[in-house]
């Protein structure tokens, strides 16, 4: 009797382990603080400050006119077309922070967001080209998303105001061992490596001035010190072969 009640004790043991190694679902579930009066309200996004242009940044230009004389000049081929692009091709900014463009000559754009650039360049255009309209976009902007998601990777940056949210989905989401209170945002400023925290359950983090991602981001996912096993993958195996080895010890423990 007192062995069956050995037998019992060191089961539940056992048992107990197994299941406090688990995590519940309520760690995988995002903004859980439904009850948190100011989340009902709404929150107000604080706008992302533009980014700058660097030395060694690579843009895209694009420059469209409906001066016939110019389209002609630099597309004689095509006749029909009242619009046309007159360039499109990609920039080096060098270490001073300009570019060499056709016709222009240097133009300084370091220091400049990018809608302060095309107005400077449209002005240099517009002595020659009757109105003149300018497009630029970055080319090698990028973040970059690593630890427990389902695709880590860099990716390019191709909007304006991508969110934290957004280059967590481009990374195909967390996986099932991602710590969703541990979000980490390394960014570069001023020459000196900054970390910021995010907790994915709280609905407030869209109020972080961090929420928008900068390139260069890197977004680091940390995993779960304990992990969710569902159904398919319950350690069944593991369960059984304790009890197998407990009854061999006890049976062990009798005839001796």
């Amino acid at each position: 009797m007192m062995k069956l009640v050995l037998f019992a004790k060191v089961l539940v043991l056992c048992l107990f382990i197994v299941f406090t190694s688990c995590t519940t679902t309520k760690n995988l579930i995002y903004f859980k603080d439904h009850n948190n009066p100011i989340a009902k309200e709404g929150y107000i996004l604080t706008a992302r400050k533009a980014s700058l242009i660097k030395p060694y940044d690579e843009l895209y230009i694009r420059v469209s006119s409906y001066d016939e004389k110019m389209y002609n000049f630099f597309n004689p081929e095509n006749l029909l077309r009242s619009t046309v692009n007159l360039e499109y091709y990609a920039y080096n900014v060098n270490d001073s922070g300009f570019i060499l463009y056709p016709f222009i000559g240097k133009l300084k754009v370091g220091g400049l967001s990018i809608e302060q650039a095309q107005d400077s360049m449209q002005k240099k255009l517009e002595e020659m080209i009757e109105k003149p309209f300018v497009t630029i976009k970055y080319i090698n902007k990028s973040f970059t998303v690593l630890g427990e998601v389902y695709k880590p990777g860099r990716y390019l940056i191709a909007k304006d105001q991508l969110t934290l949210l957004e280059a967590l989905g481009m990374a195909g989401d967390l996986t099932d061992f991602g710590d969703r209170q541990h979000i980490t945002l390394l960014r570069s400023e001023n020459d000196t490596l900054r970390y910021h925290y995010f907790d994915l359950q709280k609905r407030d983090i869209v109020e972080s001035p961090y929420y928008f991602l900068k390139p260069d981001d890197v977004v680091y996912v940390e995993p779960l010190k304990t992990k969710f096993w569902g159904i398919k993958s319950f350690p069944f195996g593991l369960v059984l072969t304790s009890v197998t080895t407990l009854i061999t010890v006890l049976v062990f423990m009798k005839n001796y």
